[in-house]
């Protein structure tokens, strides 16, 4: 359904100034950036982030920035958060705009929305509690991933106390992928590292072999020796196992399916997906970087390391859209669902 006349007059004839129910959003940010008291909260709230966790964000930057991390995706994830809050800022601002599409005619729903007072949001005030328990604990000991996660329990307990449920419903994802950069400690990322690194040689191994190639790993996961003449090593640490870029990929992925207002079921088809295409990427670029290499310049080659791990998460993308352009799905600006 959508409006074919562009008029609209309330009982009095005068006229509504709002065409479609997402234009109303816009209206009610305009408002709230004239409210001084909304202001005033915003600025208390930002000045209370800053004094408890300055310090702390900079030892999560530390953790996630170390050389060769697993979760150097991380610095990646909240220009993401902001981005996705910013396109999904009209959504946020209307959260009671799903219910009120179950029960209304898009018109009703926009006469509804110009003449009612909106209800007060239903608060829950548990989840602050919490994470003022927990920050001073997480404080005293100064271990990032404790930190990072009470951090993100108070910043959801003031979603849920203030601005309601239905809000926090609207920021779960952003929240959710927020938990996923939570910055582990070494000896949980490099114990799922080893794992991966090692799963991705051997399959480098199989595949070469099937090529033709005379391959092993001697050491098990690392290196990994292309005998012939000339004889060529390859080491993780001299090519990079493409972990990292393939972790940028599936943020940048889950982050399009959020947008797209499709069934959960088709979404998550998505993901599967993307985790067997980015796995065959990543592995093919080390196939790639086996067979060239015994041949290659070492100057060039270590030219086409870094563009090959760069690469990942773009081309990585373009395939996965290719892909997903079979999937009827429509954005979330459109708000009336698909039929």
């Amino acid at each position: 359904m959508s409006f074919q006349d562009k008029s609209y007059l309330n009982d009095d004839q005068t006229e509504i100034p709002y065409k479609t129910p997402w234009e109303y959003a816009d209206f009610r940010m305009r408002s709230w950036s004239k409210s001084s008291r909304i202001y005033r909260e915003f600025l208390i709230v930002v000045g209370m982030l800053f004094l408890l966790f300055a310090l702390p964000f900079l030892t999560w930057v530390g953790r996630w920035t170390l050389p060769g991390a697993i979760q150097g995706y991380a610095v990646w994830g909240i220009p993401l958060v902001l981005g996705w809050l910013w396109i999904n800022r009209r959504k946020i601002v209307l959260p009671e705009l799903d219910e009120l599409n179950q029960q209304f005619t898009e018109r009703s729903v926009l006469r509804f929305l110009v003449e009612e007072e909106p209800d007060e949001p239903k608060r829950s005030f548990w989840i602050l509690i919490l994470g003022a328990v927990l920050t001073p604990i997480a404080l005293r000991y100064g271990e990032p991933a404790g930190t990072f996660l009470a951090f993100l329990i108070v910043l959801t307990g003031i979603i849920a106390y203030r601005l309601g449920v239905q809000t926090l419903r609207g920021v779960a994802f952003p929240l959710a992928f927020l938990a996923l950069i939570t910055p582990l400690s070494g000896l949980v990322t490099d114990g799922i590292y080893s794992r991966i690194q090692s799963l991705l040689f051997k399959v480098t191994r199989n595949l070469l072999q099937i090529f033709g190639f005379n391959a092993e790993l001697p050491g098990g996961t690392n290196p990994l020796v292309i005998f012939g003449t000339p004889r060529f090593e390859m080491y993780a640490g001299q090519v990079g196992t493409g972990i990292p870029e393939a972790a940028v990929f599936l943020g940048l992925l889950l982050c399009w399916l959020s947008l797209l207002a499709t069934p959960f079921r088709f979404k998550a088809v998505g993901v599967v997906i993307g985790v067997l295409w980015i796995s065959l990427l990543v592995a093919l670029r080390l196939l790639l970087l086996g067979i060239v290499g015994r041949e290659m310049d070492k100057d060039y080659f270590s030219l086409l390391v870094p563009i090959s791990l760069w690469a990942i998460p773009f081309v990585g993308m373009v395939g996965q859209l290719l892909i997903l352009r079979g999937m009827k799905c429509r954005q979330l600006h459109e708000w009336v669902s698909v039929s």
